[in-house]
This record gives C-alpha cells, sequence and structure tokens, in this order.
C-alpha cells in the first residue's frame, strides 16, 4: 500500500509537488492514491448470487466471479476522469477496501499509516522523484496483494547534490518515519530491503 501510494504520486510529478507545497492535501492524496494504485493481484474471488448479464456475457447464480477493484476504481460511469490522478479534487468513493459486509475492517488503520508516511514523506523529501521508469519496477509475488519489490528514488538535496537512494518501499517509509539524517548536500544513509 505505501510503495503504490508513494508510485502514483511520483509518477504524476505535480501531485508529488503539490502535496509537497499544501500538506492540508494529505487526505485527499491518500484517496486519490487508493483509488488510482493498481496493485497486482487485488482480485476478489466472489459467487454470482443472482443470474446476471454483463456485456453480454451471462453469469448464472452461483458461479465463480472474480472482481476486480483497480477496474472498478476506475470505472468512467463513476469517475470522470478515471486514469487520471488528482489530489486537488474530492474522489467519490473508491472500492479499495471493499464494500458493505465484505469492507476490510482494518481500512481506518491502513489509512491513517498512510496519512502518517505520506505527510511525512511529502514533508521531509518534497524534491523526491522515481529513479527509473515506472515500467522498470517489478512486483512482489510472494503477497496476497503484491507489492513493489523496491521504489527507487532520486534525492535532490540542497542546491546541486543529487543523491541516488534506491531502497525497499516499505523500508523507506520507515526511515522517513524514523531518521533525519540527511543533511544539506550530503547523504549519510542508503536505504534498502534487508
Amino acid at each position: 500500500m505505501f510503495g503504490f501510494s508513494a508510485l502514483v504520486l511520483l509518477a504524476n510529478p505535480e501531485q508529488w509537488r503539490a502535496l509537497a507545497g499544501n500538506p492540508a492535501l494529505v487526505s485527499n492524496a491518500v484517496v486519490e492514491t487508493l483509488r488510482a494504485s493498481r496493485r497486482a493481484n487485488s482480485v476478489l474471488v466472489r459467487y454470482a448470487r443472482t443470474d446476471l448479464e454483463i456485456d453480454g456475457v451471462t453469469i448464472e447464480t452461483g458461479d465463480l466471479v472474480l472482481l476486480s477493484n483497480a477496474a472498478a476504481n476506475h470505472d468512467p460511469s463513476v469517475f470522470t476522469r478515471p486514469d487520471q490522478v488528482d489530489i486537488s479534487w474530492s474522489t467519490p468513493k473508491h472500492l479499495a477496501f471493499g464494500h458493505g459486509t465484505r469492507h476490510c475492517i482494518g481500512a481506518p488503520l491502513a489509512r491513517i499509516e498512510l496519512y502518517a508516511v505520506l505527510s511525512q514523506l511529502a514533508s521531509r523529501f518534497p524534491t523526491m522523484r522515481l529513479a527509473v521508469g515506472v515500467e522498470e519496477l517489478t512486483l512482489r509475488t510472494d503477497m496476497l496483494f503484491g507489492g513493489l519489490t523496491e521504489l527507487p528514488v532520486r534525492l535532490v538535496i540542497g542546491i546541486s547534490a543529487d543523491h541516488q537512494v534506491s531502497c525497499g518501499a516499505t523500508s523507506l517509509m520507515a526511515e522517513a518515519m524514523d531518521r533525519n539524517d540527511i543533511v544539506a548536500g550530503h547523504q549519510k544513509h542508503v536505504w534498502s530491503r534487508p
């Protein structure tokens, strides 16, 4: 969740700059990054409760159905610009945590954690940007809902120092919360997944 949310913002540099420049946008950024991220393996298994037809395909009661929250969160009939990331708008309700009786019980905690991480990253590393293209990133396959194996970022510190820090997304988030070891022009730590 942390890695994908950071990726959504860093892949849209104007959104990262907007967040870094206006901490009041953190709540919107949390909601929008949850909606916009297309997490790997975000497919839910369900069984049809009634007969229905979708796009010319008949689904009968009891049929196994695979649902994609990511696809639902990019539905053009619900979202005006579904493939655009914009932390300034009021996003309609998304389905990143499910819905109704199937809503994730940990959703409130996840939102609080994501709020803390994004606010700290944006305030401590306002010049952070991706160090590689999005197409070069790899996904974890050893977790139910996937994740990034790493999120290489570049930090521009001071006026002319440009330091690349390659790190695991989760470890960067933890380090950002716990450390303030980078001073203007000097990199003291390189964060990486253990």
